[in-house]
């Protein structure tokens, strides 16, 4: 006796309807490009005479099992935690085979993931100190937006005229960006992290927020705007900035600079609730730090462009 579970028999209830509503399509004469089986469960349906089809699913069981053990990547799955795992089944009706292939999945699916450690709870919300796929997704993506910028900037200039940009940047000597101001963002990851084992946000919530702030390199930087081929390079100088104007040695003053940049990314991620006693977990992090306040350890600058179209 197989006992069904409510999910299951809406489910089942769900799919018999659509392959219903694609035989009364049928009937009244309306050109499908793809046909369904008999749908229901009557003597004729493809639900009650389908068992050779299940039995292929039994058969290929044991591959699916050894493939997904094998060749499914925990790693990369991993850096795209935002997005669930979807599974679809491209069967040609409805009925309990679909959900017997797609429970072969899961089952496989789970095995898989309860093979593998549980990775630490990182509290990770920018590349810095991540891994290179990570420092390189950032970057590829920096290029697709300043060459989208430069597309449509040159669109808009009058002809003879001149851009001049100021660009955040990195000096090219810094080949790892542990930087002061990458290194700050990460103090505000670890904030969320204390605040997460609180209870006070989710894990997930911390996993899934990352900030979209990137640091270029001038040789990258002049490499993205020749592919580009929109604009000549004019003039192109990394600007030597007095340290004071960055550094702010004043605690509150350093904790409202990076509190203005990061308050409206972070409350359409977590809301409101949690912003002030985020920002006072980071400013009470800040006084223990003896890098953030101290100019010595600011490697960032700008980089001055002046560009013309080609």
């Amino acid at each position: 006796m197989v006992v069904k579970t409510k999910k299951l028999y809406i489910y089942e209830c769900a799919l018999r309807r659509f392959a219903d509503i694609l035989m009364e399509a049928k009937s009244q004469s309306i050109m499908l490009e793809s046909y369904a089986m008999n749908g229901g469960d009557g003597p004729y349906s493809y639900a009650q005479n389908s068992l050779y089809q299940r039995g292929l699913m039994e058969a290929a069981k044991g591959m699916i099992n050894e493939e997904i053990a094998m060749k499914l990547d925990i790693q990369e799955l991993s850096l795209a935690a935002s997005e669930p795992i979807r599974i679809a089944d491209l069967g040609c009706s409805c009925g309990p085979n679909t959900i017997l292939a797609v429970q072969h999945i899961i089952d496989a699916l789970m095995r898989k993931f309860q093979s593998h450690s549980t990775p630490e709870f990182q509290g990770r919300i920018h590349y810095t100190g991540a891994p290179k796929e990570v420092l390189e997704a950032y970057s590829d993506q920096y290029a697709k937006d300043i060459d989208s910028f430069l597309q449509a900037r040159v669109k808009e200039l009058a002809p003879g005229g001149l851009m001049a940009l100021l660009i955040p940047a990195v000096p090219d000597v810094i080949t790892d960006p542990q930087i002061t101001i990458g290194s700050e963002f990460k103090l505000v990851g670890s904030c969320l992290m204390d605040m997460a084992k609180l209870g006070m946000v989710s894990e997930a919530k911390v996993d899934t927020f990352n900030l979209p702030i990137y640091f270029t390199y001038p040789k990258e930087l002049r490499q993205i705007i020749e592919e580009n081929g929109c604009f000549s390079i004019e003039r192109m100088e990394v600007l030597n900035i007095p340290k004071q104007h960055i550094v702010m040695p004043d605690l509150r003053q350093r904790m409202l600079y990076i509190r203005a940049i990061l308050e409206p990314l972070i409350k359409n991620h977590f809301g409101n609730e949690i912003i002030d006693q985020l920002f006072e977990i980071y400013s009470r992090k800040l006084s223990e730090s003896s890098i953030f306040l101290n100019p010595e350890c600011q490697k960032t600058t700008a980089i001055f462009l002046l560009l013309k179209p080609i």
